[in-house]
């Protein structure tokens, strides 16, 4: 199993501004003790093709009064709401990835979106493209359609000052025994060396739901 990819600045500020506001639905982060949550309901699909995050909130951090939360009079339990998103990978969220694997080439696994989120925001600040908090730049939060790929192009490559000398790299691997979503930013002068991981759980190709 495999998976790399090469991200400029304006895709890694598109994949934030898409995770951020469904983040805020699925809770996660670090529990009590200390350990990431991985099963915090967020499940991402990969393909040569496309790029799926889905979502179901609360499913992660069981409603911080016990599993169970009041809304409207209501309750609402576990299940919470239910977030799908689509990015096309060939020329739209990756300027190139590689995939591999036995099961058709898809690769599925659970992932702490709130730690992810992290992850993008400092790579973000570490390009100096900001990031820091949770307000998204005015860039499309879709590339479904080769107008919408030159439309997130042009609006932003105005926020940052990045060359093709810098380079983002996304990639599953292992880190300290355990698989992890890894976020390598480095400069060819060497004066920029940025690593973030954040573990995930691999699934099986069949349990995308």
């Amino acid at each position: 199993m495999r998976f790399k990819s090469r991200m400029a600045a304006e895709h890694v500020q598109l994949l934030h501004n898409v995770i951020v506001p469904i983040s805020r639905l699925t809770g996660g982060g670090s529990g009590p003790d200390g350990k990431s949550s991985i099963g915090s309901g967020t499940t991402i699909y990969l393909d040569p093709e496309v790029l799926r995050i889905s979502s179901r909130g609360g499913a992660g951090r069981a409603a911080e009064g016990g599993g169970i939360s009041q809304v409207g009079g209501g309750e609402q339990g576990a299940e919470g709401i239910a977030c799908f998103s689509e990015l096309i990978a060939v020329n739209g969220i990756f300027l190139e990835h590689k995939i591999e694997s036995i099961a058709e080439n898809v690769i599925v696994f659970d992932i702490d979106l709130v730690q992810l989120r992290t992850a993008l925001a400092a790579t973000l600040q570490s390009l100096g493209g900001g990031g820091g908090g949770d307000s998204a730049k005015s860039v499309p939060l879709h590339n479904s359609s080769a107008d919408a790929r030159n439309s997130c192009s042009r609006r932003s490559s105005s926020s940052f000052h990045s060359t093709p000398s810098i380079l983002v790299v996304m990639k599953l691997a292992k880190r300290g025994g355990l698989p992890c979503l890894c976020l390598d930013t480095s400069c060819a002068n060497g004066t920029l060396d940025v690593h973030h991981a954040v573990p995930v759980k691999i699934l099986r190709a069949e349990e995308w739901q």
